[in-house]
């Protein structure tokens, strides 16, 4: 189960690392949609595995995303 959780969560981090630097430099609004959507994508992962993660790992993890989501 962790082998999952972490390539759900690595691919989504991924996709926001990918698209910061167009998102910061205001290249297209593309970058912050996608983004948004890795963001949104990584916080539901995070809900659906509360039970393996833990409370209190999963609401520090989601407090450190949401400010992206919000923008």
């Amino acid at each position: 189960m962790l082998t999952a959780i972490g390539r759900i969560l690595g691919r989504q981090a991924l996709k926001m690392r990918g698209n910061t630097e167009g998102t910061i430099q205001d290249l297209d609004h593309e970058y912050l949609h996608d983004l948004r959507v890795a963001t949104r994508r990584a916080r539901f992962a995070l809900n659906l595995f509360k039970g393996d993660l833990g409370d209190e790992m999963v609401s520090n993890l989601r407090k450190e995303l949401k400010w992206v989501a919000k923008g």
